[in-house]
């Protein structure tokens, strides 16, 4: 989808969250008002006599430190599980599923739904979905608005951001509503539910691995396959060695022990390849890591250390199009600044000793990135070699069997735990369209792994 049509992600409404304890506070008599505020020891005020109920409660929270305010609420809740203090304090709960996620998730169903004709709600009527689903009255109006026919997703939308702030529980219920043979199966339509459960499945898919789940196929019911969220692994292997910025020439590798796999590069030629061994944590590698082990390999510093770096990183590119990309990356989210994911071209990932022989897949890809949570993506700019082949005259003719080399790697590193992005080479062909279309996938990916 192009663009974004739900409502940014907010910050917490503090302000919802203060008016929620006051209205739950301030509709009992005097004397339980006063004796609540002192329970929950709210600070003392002045000329307390001359103020309404609510004013007398708002003016002891607004005198009582603001980081207390939400555990107030929870000791409220607790007490008594108000509708109005679960929506104010629902925003303030750490999620796992990050509000980014849901909202890209939620945008690509209701696209889905309009374009496809059929509802999320299935062959169940939508008070029959909301019922399963288990919502509080505020999940069900905005899901009740999701679910009315005819309603083009550019209506919907806008509707739903308190999807985006509900509990994971309550999201991740949803989803398994939303999949369940019951709801997703109509009699009759068999060709065009599955069509639509495969769309739906590969949609939430592109987004809930950031957040270490997926929609993954756990059974049957009936002749009928069930498709739940489940937690999934991510990559908690330490990175060890990372060689890139690589030319034609092979590292020169030794496996130094072979029984714990230790790698040694024995000759660091920097002109043909660079070498970093730096340990690298969760939180992935940035630009801001990446140019400090720099400036200890080429006495650089500064901004003439960021100039270098790019230039040498740039130095290895094969094509117009992957230079196009890699400045378009470094445009936006320049190496001086620090704060963003390193970029790393021409990586290799696998290393056969053996050049004269097939080897069983590429061993050096286009550009590599880590991410926070072991998240490691693989981007890989498609040229014509990638789907043809070359004659001895030198013309390219159409080949299906170099595409299906290219399809079957693809799969082989999803599998091992990569998430890879394929693009054209065609799509950069020009630096105003790679910085259009670098931009525009950058700052989705990094929107749904919520990364600033």
């Amino acid at each position: 989808m192009q663009g974004s049509k739900l409502a940014e992600v907010r910050a917490p409404d503090t302000n919802l969250l203060k008016a929620a304890i006051t209205n739950e506070i301030a509709g009992n008599p005097w004397h339980r008002i006063k004796e609540t505020c002192d329970r929950l020891d709210l600070a003392s005020i002045p000329n307390e006599e001359s103020l309404n109920k609510p004013s007398y409660v708002s003016a002891r929270l607004e005198a009582t430190p603001a980081e207390r305010h939400f555990d107030i609420a929870m000791r409220l809740y607790e007490e008594r599980p108000d509708p109005e203090l679960r929506r104010a304090i629902v925003p303030f709960l750490p999620k796992e599923i990050k509000p980014a996620i849901r909202r890209q998730i939620i945008e690509e169903f209701a696209h889905l739904q309009s374009i496809r004709g059929q509802g999320l709600h299935g062959s169940l009527r939508p008070s029959a979905f909301l019922e399963r689903v288990g919502g509080q009255p505020s999940f069900n109006e905005l899901l009740s608005s999701l679910l009315l026919p005819g309603r083009d997703s550019s209506d919907v939308v806008p509707q739903l951001a308190t999807l985006v702030e509900e509990t994971d529980e309550t999201f991740l219920e949803f989803l398994r509503v939303v999949f369940h043979p019951t709801t997703r199966f109509q009699r009759g339509q068999q060709q065009q539910n599955l069509l639509f459960l495969g769309d739906l499945v590969q949609a939430a898919n592109k987004y809930l691995p950031a957040a270490g789940f997926a929609i993954k196929k756990t059974g049957t019911r009936g002749s009928e396959p069930l498709f739940e969220p489940v937690p999934i692994k991510v990559n908690t292997e330490e990175v060890r060695c990372l060689i890139f910025a690589a030319a034609e020439e092979k590292p020169d590798i030794l496996i130094a022990d072979v029984l714990s796999l230790d790698i040694e590069v024995r000759r660091r030629l920097a002109s043909r390849y660079l070498v970093y061994q730096t340990p690298i944590t969760q939180e992935g590698l940035r630009w801001e890591q990446l140019t400090a082990w720099w400036m200890t390999q080429s006495g650089e510093s500064g901004d003439s250390d960021a100039r270098a770096l790019y230039k040498r990183l740039a130095g290895g590119l094969q094509s117009h199009a992957e230079q196009h990309f890699f400045y378009a990356y470094c445009k936006r989210h320049p190496i001086s600044q620090g704060a963003h994911p390193a970029l790393l071209p021409q990586f290799y990932l696998r290393w056969d000793p053996f050049t004269g022989r097939q080897v069983r897949a590429p061993q050096r890809y286009d550009f590599l990135m880590l991410l926070p949570k072991g998240i490691r993506v693989i981007i890989e700019v498609d040229g014509i070699q990638h789907y043809a082949i070359k004659d001895q005259s030198g013309h390219y003719s159409l080949s299906q069997e170099t595409y299906a080399k290219t399809v079957a790697d693809t799969r082989d590193l999803i599998l091992s735990g990569y998430e890879v992005h394929r693009f054209g080479a065609s799509e950069l062909d020009s630096k105003q369209s790679a910085e259009r279309v670098a931009n525009d996938f950058f700052e989705r990916l990094f929107q749904a792994y919520s990364i600033q």
